[in-house]
Order: structure tokens, then C-alpha cells, then sequence
């Protein structure tokens, strides 16, 4: 048992600790340098130490000009004594009693009292002459685990603190002994690395920070390689379920491509063949096509699904919101219906079709029951829409493609519900469309399962966008610039980082990105919508038609204003990131990023495509109050790289995979996200992986692995 205490219990499962194997598996994300034991007569303020000695005297103090508590402590050695003090922490009172011996660790600090520790780790000594010794199999409380050594820190939760984890890890530490190794033993053994038992007591109380990295990378490589045997896995399973088989008609895509008002691209060309060779299989594609903002990926997804209904089957194409949707309507509307293809919309709000009767194009709006009949009967060849494409209302007539649009908007659920809708019990064919760049190497190891294609390429004519830094003292230039934009007919997208402000510096953040080093987390400083709206509005932009969206909207309200903007019934949006998805507004051409230093480049890039998009010269500006080199560098970046996926390699290096991704797209704990970065490790996982597979599909020989990778299917689903 974990521990006997419910209130703990609750606690720890906010952590995703249930188990004892949990909580060993629970690994920490620094440690705190302790090692250094010094005598007191030779502290220096600043360093980080441990010292040991014997408490002279233990008192609290009022500390009125705080309006605190203090417990100060006097601690003496053979060479002299230090001034110790907590905050607020009673219960030392009776934890503490002079004469008793202590060690206790932190940073030293310097005032006109001289040196002094403040809320310093601490434990008591047994036996200070005893040789500190590594945490052993024994893990007998003991032995030092807060001081005088690498010290684990954990990631927290209220109630519960790296103190606390550190005595229930090092409680329950013998443990490991019984439990069973998920590496399988070839594996381990090619790679070098230790054994569970030893790993897991050198990843949480190493002796030293090289046996602390080898332990690390142990785990690291677990986790990925977890991962990869799953998505292997479902691979496996896709291989054997049964799909409609597309046959490829090549002078039917001809006719398509060679009547498009534009020339494909390369990588156009090259997905293309990817998805319709794919499709053309009897058993159902599983695809991820990744394309730079604005580089087509839609028109190859039109294209697959032209060859779809032209042999009999339907296409669905689902978008995260109503505003894309209908752009997709309009899209599939324009290309489809003069080659005799019917077209279907549907959302939560409408129900419309756009067929051929008689030689006539006929548009109406229907009933969402009566959309329901036509879809069901294949009346409708190629269905659009959101959510509600794969509500129960729906049913469809031979389904044989669904193609879902930034497809991390969509959760395990409803990707499992869509792949049920065929109507007839054969899995439609997927394809997945995103325009957040990731690197290869981060694609492979999250998304396996998919086969990935890339379009990197811009189309011919499209815009480039001059990018601008905005520093602090151009800001009214850039409020002019704006106005001769709109003077001229043209909009503006101003984006800021937040919601609403707050006087406690709690406001709700509406960004990705994480601060800056060394700023403050309260994010007190960074511009919010709600306070933009009213300075633009009223102050700057009086005479302009200046509009608000943030994601506390309700979807109507968001639709309805993003739908005015469209059509120009606004000159300037004030907005937060719920913009980056998809938007086609042509007559935007200026986008003016408020903090622009508090996104993810890859986030920045994916709001520059939101102009761009028309004849028009357009313009991205980020705006930012920070002086630090080092955000002048990675914006500077912004404005040099060719395309999303040089920004996202960029990113990686410096925000790290989490950010990038975002943690609950990746489905991978902290110590494999750290992986990700390393493009050797994830080949190795992956290679692992797939002759683990071949020794035993089923991995019945490998029960431990077979537990944790069906235990890694029910998180993912359950999130």
C-alpha cells in the first residue's frame, strides 16, 4: 500500500501517482547540488552548501515588518555557528530541541548580521561521524536523502512537496526489487544500460551526476521505446482491418490537376501520389500530412477526395470550427461541383448542399434530418463540416476517406468515432492535416502509427511577408502604419498573449508559450485583449471599426465575429491565439503581435500566415517590451527562416519538445519529452521496438512490457 492516509492518497493521484509503482516511476526533473559539506568557519555568502553541526539555540520571532513568523536557529560545529531561519513553519518547534544534531543545505546569504540560511533542507543525524553513504537497496531513513548529496526535486502539487516525495520514495524504494523489468533483456543489454532496480535507485538518490545521467537515459529510451511499440502496434492492427480500395485513375487526376486555375508544386505532386496510392490499399491509410501555412495541403485533400466519390464512395473533411469549414465548402464548392460532384455542409448551426439537377448547380439549405437521409443514401458525395460530422444524427453510404484538418484539435475519442462511420463496418481511409510544423524526428517518435508526408514548398504567387521587430520606442509608428493600412481598405489582426488583466497578476493566460527566464510567472507585464480592445478603440483607433475575440466567447459569438471580419464589416480584430487556425481573411495584411517574445516561433509562424493570403503587400509585427539579447535573437530568427519547419527545428532547440508539442498532445511523460530531442535515441527506440515485435507480436513473452504498453493505451484514451 502507498500510504495509509486517504487526504495523501488524494493528493498523490493529482500527481498520477496511484501505486507504488507510480511513484517510483515518478521520476525528478533537477536535482539540487548538496554535496559539498563544509565547516561553518568557512561558509561564503552565495555558494550553495551542507553543513552539520549541533542546535544551540531554537526560538521564534516575530518578524513585524513582514508581518510573519520566524523560527530562528542557532547551529554550531567545531569551528563556529550559523544563523538558520524559516518562515511560517511552527512545526519545528517540536521537530527541533537544542543540543539535537542536524545537517541542513541551501544557498548562504549575507546582512548586517552576517551569514545566515533561510528555509534551508534539512534532517537529523543519527551519528555524525557515520560516512555518508549512497541511498542502498536498504533505503533506511537514516541515510541522508534531503542533504549533503544530489538531491531529487520532483514536480509538486499542493499538499505535497519534494520533501514529501522524497520519504515516500525513499520508504518504498525496496520495492523495485519485486517489480519486473519492462525493457525486454536483449535490449538492455545492447544499449548498456542498468538494470530496473539500480536505475531506478541511481534516478532518484544518485551517488553522483554521471550515475544520475545514466539512469536518465535508461528511462528516457524506456518510455520511447514504450511508446513506439504501441504505435508499431497499431500499424499492425490497421494492416489487418479492411477499407474501400480506391483504384487509382490516372487521367482522371489529370483532368483534375491540369483544370486547377494554378500549378501544383512538387511537394504537392509528391503527397498526392502518397494519399492516392495509399487509398488505392484494401486496408484503410493512416496518414499525417504536415504542410507550412499556406503551402495547399487543402487542394490535395480535394483531390483525393474527387477520386473518391468518382468510384462511388464518400469523402468527409472535418475542420475544428465553423468559420474553416465554410471555407472549405466554398473551396470543395468551386472545385467539385462543375465536375458533376455534390457537396454537403455541415455544422452545428447548418445543413446545406450543393448539388447538380438537371445540368443546374443548385445551392439550398436543408434540415439537418433531411441532410441526414441525403448522406446516408450517397446523394452526397463529399461531406464538410465540424463535430458534427461524427455525431450519431449522421450516417453515412460507403465512407471510404476521412480527412480531419489540424488534426491535433481532435481528441482519441472522436478520431475513433470518426473511423466508425463508414456505415458498412470497413474502416475509412485517414488522412490527418496540420499546419503546426514539427520536426521530422519529433513526427516520428509521436505520431508512428501515421505514415507522414510534407509539403514544404509555397505555392507560385504567394505572398512574402516582411517581418518587423517593434521595439518599445516605434510603437506609435507602428500604430500609423497600421492606420494607412486600413485607410487604404486594408484589416489588421492584433494579437495579444491573454484574456483579461489582473490586479494579483492572475489572469488567465490564453498563449502557449511559456516567459522568458527571470520573468516573472505571474505574467503581470504581457498585454490583454479585453484591456487592448479598449485602448485601440477609444484612444488609438477611434475612427476604425475595431472588434474583440478570445476563447471565453461563446462559439457563436466567435463565429459571428469572425465572420464580420471576413467581410470586412470590421477594419481591426483584437484577438488571442484563437485565430491560428486555418483563417483565410485575403484582405488582411497586417498582423501585429503583442508579447511576441511569449510564443513558441513556431506559434508566431502560424499567426504571420493569417495574411498573406490575398494580392496584397502584408506585414507581420512583433511587438515586444523585453531588452533581452536573448529574445532579439530567437525573434530575429522569425525573420530569417525560409519555413515553419526551420522555425520548429529552431524551437526544439530552444523551447524543448513540450513546448512545441504541448504535453497532452504527445502522450509522454517528462523524462521521454527530454528525448525527443535527440534524433539517435528515437531511431534506437524505434528500432527496438520493431524487433521486439518480430520476436512476439502479441509480447506474451514479454508480460511487463505487454502491461505497460496496454496501461499507455488506456491514459491516451482516457485523455
Amino acid at each position: 500500500m502507498l500510504t495509509k492516509s486517504p487526504a495523501l492518497a488524494t493528493k498523490l493521484s493529482r500527481l498520477g501517482i496511484h501505486c507504488v509503482e507510480d511513484l517510483l516511476y515518478y521520476l525528478p526533473y533537477r536535482y539540487d547540488d548538496f554535496t559539498r559539506v563544509v565547516p561553518i568557519k568557512d561558509l561564503v555568502g552565495g555558494e550553495t552548501v551542507a553543513v552539520e553541526g549541533v542546535i544551540e539555540r531554537i526560538q521564534s520571532v516575530r518578524a513585524w515588518r513582514r508581518q510573519m513568523q520566524l523560527i530562528e536557529m542557532v547551529l554550531r560545529d567545531g569551528t563556529g555557528s550559523i544563523r538558520i531561519v524559516w518562515f511560517n513553519q511552527f512545526y519545528l518547534l517540536k521537530a527541533f530541541h537544542k543540543n539535537m544534531s542536524i545537517a541542513v543545505a541551501g544557498k548562504v546569504y549575507a546582512n548586517k548580521k552576517g551569514l545566515y540560511f533561510a528555509n534551508p533542507a534539512y534532517e537529523t543525524l543519527t551519528d555524525n561521524q557515520q560516512p555518508l553513504r549512497p541511498i542502498t537497496e536498504a533505503a533506511n531513513r537514516n541515510e541522508a536523502i534531503h542533504t549533503r548529496r544530489l538531491v531529487p526535486v520532483y514536480r509538486e502539487t499542493r499538499g505535497i512537496t519534494s520533501r514529501a516525495i522524497r520519504i515516500l520514495v525513499a520508504r518504498h524504494l525496496p520495492a523495485a526489487a519485486r517489480m519486473s523489468d519492462a525493457l525486454p533483456l536483449f535490449v538492455r543489454e545492447r544499449e548498456g544500460f542498468l538494470p530496473l532496480m539500480e536505475a531506478l535507485r541511481a534516478a532518484h538518490f544518485p551517488a553522483n551526476a554521471q550515475e544520475a545521467e545514466e539512469a536518465r537515459r535508461r528511462f528516457r529510451f524506456e518510455e520511447l521505446f514504450i511508446h513506439q511499440v504501441r504505435m508499431l502496434q497499431l500499424r499492425r492492427i490497421r494492416a489487418r482491418q479492411s477499407a474501400h480500395a480506391v483504384p487509382f485513375d490516372q487521367s482522371l487526376v489529370k483532368s483534375f490537376v491540369d483544370g486547377l486555375p494554378f500549378t501544383l508544386t512538387d511537394d504537392q505532386r509528391k503527397a498526392a501520389w502518397h494519399i492516392l496510392q495509399d487509398i488505392a490499399k484494401p486496408y484503410p491509410m493512416q496518414r499525417l500530412l504536415e504542410g507550412d501555412v499556406g503551402s495547399g495541403k487543402t487542394i490535395v485533400a480535394f483531390l483525393a477526395a474527387y477520386e473518391t466519390a468518382k468510384a462511388g464512395y464518400q469523402a468527409l473533411i472535418m475542420a475544428p470550427t465553423e468559420v474553416l469549414a465554410r471555407q472549405h465548402f466554398a473551396g470543395a464548392r468551386r472545385l467539385l461541383s462543375s465536375r458533376n460532384i455534390s457537396v454537403g455542409l455541415a455544422t452545428a448551426s447548418e445543413h446545406r448542399i450543393f448539388i447538380r439537377q438537371g445540368g443546374v448547380a443548385v445551392e439550398k439549405k436543408i434540415s439537418a434530418k433531411l441532410f441526414s437521409a441525403r448522406a446516408a443514401s450517397g446523394e452526397i458525395q463529399v461531406i464538410i463540416g465540424t463535430h458534427a460530422l461524427i455525431s450519431g444524427k449522421i450516417a453515412y453510404n460507403d465512407l471510404a476517406l476521412a480527412v480531419v484538418d489540424e488534426q491535433h484539435r481532435f481528441g482519441v475519442d472522436q478520431r475513433a468515432a470518426l473511423l466508425k462511420k463508414s456505415g458498412d463496418g470497413v474502416a475509412p481511409h485517414f488522412l490527418s492535416m496540420s499546419a503546426t510544423p514539427i520536426p521530422r524526428t519529433l513526427a516520428l517518435a509521436v505520431y508512428g502509427d501515421l505514415d507522414l508526408s510534407r509539403i514544404i514548398t509555397k505555392p507560385a504567387g504567394r505572398q512574402h511577408i516582411e517581418t518587423r521587430i517593434i521595439p518599445p520606442h516605434k510603437r506609435n509608428e507602428a500604430y500609423a502604419f497600421m492606420r494607412s493600412q486600413a485607410q487604404e481598405g486594408r484589416q489588421v489582426f492584433v494579437i495579444c498573449p491573454r484574456i483579461e488583466s489582473s490586479e494579483t497578476g492572475e489572469a488567465r493566460v490564453a498563449a502557449i508559450g511559456a516567459p522568458e527566464r527571470g520573468k516573472s510567472s505571474a505574467w503581470s507585464d504581457v498585454k490583454a485583449v479585453k484591456d487592448e480592445y479598449e485602448k485601440l478603440s477609444k484612444s488609438i483607433f477611434p475612427d476604425l471599426k475595431i472588434a474583440m475575440l478570445h476563447g471565453r466567447m461563446k462559439p457563436k459569438e466567435k463565429e459571428a465575429v469572425m465572420e464580420k471580419f471576413i467581410a470586412h464589416e470590421y477594419d481591426l480584430l483584437v484577438s488571442t491565439s484563437v485565430i491560428e487556425v486555418g483563417i483565410d481573411v485575403p484582405n488582411a495584411t497586417v498582423i501585429a503581435i503583442e508579447g511576441a517574445d511569449r510564443f513558441g516561433l513556431a506559434q508566431l509562424h502560424q499567426f504571420r500566415g493569417r495574411v498573406g493570403r490575398g494580392e496584397h503587400k502584408s506585414y507581420c509585427l512583433l511587438l515586444s517590451d523585453s531588452a533581452a539579447a536573448a529574445t532579439a535573437s530567437r525573434l530575429k530568427a522569425l525573420t530569417e527562416a525560409k519555413d515553419g519547419f526551420a522555425l520548429a527545428e529552431i524551437d526544439l532547440d530552444l523551447r524543448g519538445p513540450g513546448e512545441l508539442l504541448g504535453g497532452e498532445q504527445s502522450g509522454m511523460p517528462d523524462i521521454a519529452m527530454e528525448a525527443l530531442r535527440n534524433p539517435a535515441l528515437i531511431e534506437a527506440a524505434r528500432e527496438a521496438a520493431s524487433q521486439t515485435l518480430a520476436k512476439d507480436p502479441n509480447l506474451a513473452i514479454f508480460p511487463s512490457l505487454q502491461d505497460r504498453v496496454g496501461k499507455l493505451g488506456e491514459r491516451l484514451h482516457a485523455e
